[in-house]
């Protein structure tokens, strides 16, 4: 159905989705009183979406991703090493694992945390700038 190269993305997805998802909804539910004070005042849905929901979605789900993200990269190279897809830094682990290739094993393990730590500090970078 799926070529083995689209496996590690469903596979992240499927983690990260509830991750986010739950964060939202806590959130909204947390902040349901607002949304009764628009409804009791006649707020349009543009002004509710604007000055309640955007900021509620933000204070949740860009915390979240800083989080997510680099879970999200290490499922992809997980799911890499067992699809073995034609390109990728799970292939490429598990093919330094199996001719037992440590330096290529190690290098690919530090790349991949580099990758995570420069995703973090971006998405923090992001958050300072957007505040």
């Amino acid at each position: 159905m799926f070529p083995s190269s689209f496996v590690p993305v469903i596979v992240a997805f499927l983690v990260a989705f509830p991750i986010i998802y739950g964060a939202f909804t806590r959130e909204i539910y947390a902040e349901a009183r607002l949304f009764d004070v628009c409804a009791s005042y006649g707020v349009t849905a543009g002004n509710k979406t604007r000055y309640v929901l955007l900021p509620c979605v933000k204070r949740a789900v860009v915390p979240q991703v800083s989080d997510t993200l680099p879970l999200c990269i290490k499922v992809v190279i997980a799911g890499e090493a067992l699809a073995l897809p034609a390109y990728g830094l799970g292939k490429q682990m598990y093919v330094g694992k199996v001719n037992l290739d440590t330096a290529k094993v190690l290098a690919v393990t530090l790349l991949a945390l580099a990758v995570c730590f420069i995703i973090q500090g971006v998405v923090a970078l992001c958050r300072k700038t957007v505040k």
